[in-house]
């Protein structure tokens, strides 16, 4: 139930005794004094009881409104109103609590329809903008990654947004002339477009620009742009667009971690998933001989597709980004290799353990083989001595793998395991603060 108080009513309530009540009732609320004990409704209208609590009176005060919501009563337990039968100044406390109860309403009323309509607008806005996109975007292009000779490339196809049913672009350069120039291009009995940028989202867009971008390591391309369909049948048909390096590396960090339609030799309808956080299940065999060390079962992944900052292989339905270093190392031991296997003999085992095999235990390539102790890895020790002899002084730096000794710079075959990397950055740093090499030893 609505009702309705004004400061007039609590006035007009008063009397001849304007002032002072109303300063006296107005201090009862601001104190604290008067507090609400109950809103009852029936029929008749609405009846407030309040409490007051002063140091002189402690009693009920009651408020009543009547069926429209007007002020029609009040009662007070004090002796002033038994008395004088108007407001006394606990009932003009008990009018201020109602008073300030229905402002706080409306403020809240007043800020709830103030945050509503800021919210429509947004909403609004959004909606439009969305909707706006939504008409832009008629169409879907969808990648296809493609193995073309054991290169990688790939293909598209294209539908309706609204629709399954996807259509092959038969020709990129086709395609890639109509989005520039607004040409239309009949896909099949059903999906004939006139082509513009607008057509695309966001993500599409990127695709778009990568292929586009792709495009350009084509001598043809720019003379493309200046033909209109009439001239293109000169042109070669391109299906399928094989990628640079650099494209390649683009194509994978725009679809990382999602998974594509692909197309690999006969299978036109498999899936990739992109990975990068992964290394592909790949192991050779590594053995200890008589010999020397034999490093067998060496054979190169079905597709390796080589980028400029990253490798890749599919294995398993999924496309793994690896290191170049990786790579290139499968295919160094891959062309060294005569029928999938490598013996390294007995003569080089201080090389082998020390730049070969600690590569292949990186990447996962192999398993711990048993060495001899002296092809073990060792901690590098480091101790220097220094003498000084007419102003100049001089250092002797000698590396320690645990019996072996040798000293710093020598460049004498060892028969046993070293840290080469770091014996590089010690004596690197030795030379960049000021002392150099010397003849004698």
């Amino acid at each position: 139930m609505k009702i309705y108080l004004e400061a007039n009513d609590i006035y007009h309530a008063v009397g001849n005794y304007y002032s002072e009540k109303i300063n006296e009732g107005h201090k009862i609320f601001a104190n604290e004094q008067i507090s609400l004990i109950s809103i009852n409704e029936n029929n008749e209208g609405l009846l407030f009881e309040f409490k007051a609590e002063l140091q002189d009176f402690v009693g009920n005060v009651f408020i009543r409104f009547d069926e429209s919501g007007m002020l029609e009563g009040y009662k007070c337990d004090c002796r002033q109103f038994s008395i004088k039968r108007c407001a006394c100044n606990h009932i003009v406390g008990a009018l201020y609590f109602i008073l300030h109860m229905l402002q706080q309403q409306a403020d809240k009323a007043r800020r709830e329809k103030e945050i509503n309509n800021l919210l429509t607008s947004f909403e609004k806005d959004a909606l439009a903008e969305i909707k706006s996109e939504i008409q832009n975007i008629q169409i879907v292009l969808t990648p296809y990654f493609c193995v073309i000779e054991e290169l990688a490339g790939v293909s598209l196809t294209i539908g309706r947004i609204d629709s399954k049913k996807h259509y092959v672009v038969k020709n990129i350069r086709d395609f890639i002339l109509a989005v520039h120039s607004n040409g239309t291009i009949n896909y099949g009995k059903n999906f004939s477009h006139t082509h513009s940028k607008s057509d695309f989202s966001e993500n599409q867009k990127k695709l778009f620009e990568l292929i586009e971008k792709e495009m350009e390591n084509y001598s043809d391309y720019h003379n493309i742009l200046n033909y209109n369909f009439t001239y293109l049948r000169n042109f070669p048909v391109l299906k399928e667009l094989i990628f640079s390096k650099n494209g390649l590396d683009d194509f994978f960090d725009l679809f990382c971690n999602k998974t594509i339609n692909a197309k690999i030799e006969q299978n036109n309808k498999a899936e990739l998933t992109l990975v990068s956080e992964e290394m592909p299940d790949i192991k050779f065999k590594a053995k200890k001989t008589s010999d020397g060390i034999l490093i067998s079962e060496i054979k190169k992944p079905d597709y390796m597709f080589m980028g400029f900052r990253w490798a890749y292989i599919i294995q398993n339905n999924r496309l793994i980004r690896v290191p170049l270093e990786y790579a290139n190392l499968i295919l160094k031991l891959y062309e060294t290799a005569k029928s999938g296997e490598i013996l390294f003999p007995e003569a080089d085992l201080g090389r082998i353990a020390t730049f070969f095999l600690p590569k292949l235990r990186q990447y996962g390539l192999i398993d711990e083989i048993s060495l001899p102790e002296q092809f073990r890895e060792n901690e590098l020790e480091k101790t220097i001595y220094a003498d000084s002899h007419d102003g100049a002084i001089f250092i002797k730096l000698i590396f320690k793998y645990g019996q072996n000794e040798i000293i710093a710079l020598d460049k004498t075959p060892l028969n046993f395991v070293r840290n080469i990397i770091e014996e590089y950055r010690i004596t690197s740093f030795i030379k960049q603060i000021g002392f150099f090499e010397s003849e004698e030893k």
